[in-house]
């Protein structure tokens, strides 16, 4: 598994969001983000960790405080809650769409949307659209778009929520091997324990709105990780430690 480096990705200095009706989403919230590494958002529905996360991206500006992004920093790249894959293009060409947007010629963007989409495991679906693909292939097909630019920076908003457990154990691995394999950063927001201890490095448990850190845990797990793990008396442990955190919080 990639190790993250010394170099610091994104720092956040004292990052806090009241929107402009009063409601405070989030506490001041300082962290400091390595180059490469894996970042889990936990916290309960509503905790301001998703707020965070468009912070980050430059999607929405904090009330206070700053995101400070290393200058050497390359693209950013979004997945949401929702595919939002565009219904009259097949997957193909819903992949190849960021590099249409930046210019890059029609037979490169087609052999880097080829390439991702075999990595995605959707080899075989390229003409297919979307209305043609389950929940989790239309997943695949999201993250394949986000990828395709080659990032330096993945933010993913709990991506897989909308799916069945076993698939979202699926699209889990497979995320995590694509990590490895391009050594980007990836911050990853979710309100399953589980799902954060399996795929981080590192995990940041929130308290109920307005959201405030309660714990920054670094997990002491295996690198390579499988769905073996999950049943691990150590994976246990990890997600008991998360879990202690949200239920403090939600206590106090």
């Amino acid at each position: 598994m990639s190790q993250f480096s010394g170099r610091i990705a994104i720092a956040l200095d004292n990052v806090a969001m009241t929107f402009p009706r009063g409601t405070q989403a989030l506490r001041p919230v300082s962290l400091q983000i390595a180059a490469g590494q894996f970042l889990c958002l936990l916290g309960p529905s509503g905790c301001g960790k998703s707020t965070l996360l468009r912070i980050i991206a430059g999607l929405q500006m904090p009330s206070a405080g700053e995101v400070i992004r290393d200058d050497g920093a390359g693209s950013v790249s979004f997945v949401f809650q929702d595919a939002h894959l565009l219904p009259w293009r097949n997957i193909s060409r819903n992949v190849t769409l960021p590099l249409e947007l930046a210019g890059i010629e029609k037979s490169t963007r087609r052999a880097r949307a080829s390439e991702m989409l075999e990595q995605v495991g959707l080899a075989d679906f390229q003409r297919h659209y979307p209305a043609q693909l389950s929940g989790g292939m239309k997943m695949r097909a999201s993250l394949a778009r986000a990828l395709v630019s080659n990032p330096s920076l993945l933010l993913l908003d709990e991506p897989f929520a909308a799916v069945d457990e076993m698939t979202r154990q699926k699209l889990d691995e497979q995320l995590l091997e694509l990590w490895r394999k391009r050594g980007m950063t990836v911050i990853f927001v979710t309100h399953s324990v589980a799902e954060a201890a399996f795929l981080g490095q590192r995990a940041v448990v929130f308290s109920p709105r307005p959201g405030r850190v309660l714990l920054d845990h670094v997990l002491d797990l295996p690198a390579q990780r499988n769905l073996a793990l999950r049943s691990d008396p150590q994976f246990a442990r990890e997600c008991g430690v998360l879990y202690q955190a949200l239920e403090q919080g939600g206590r106090a």
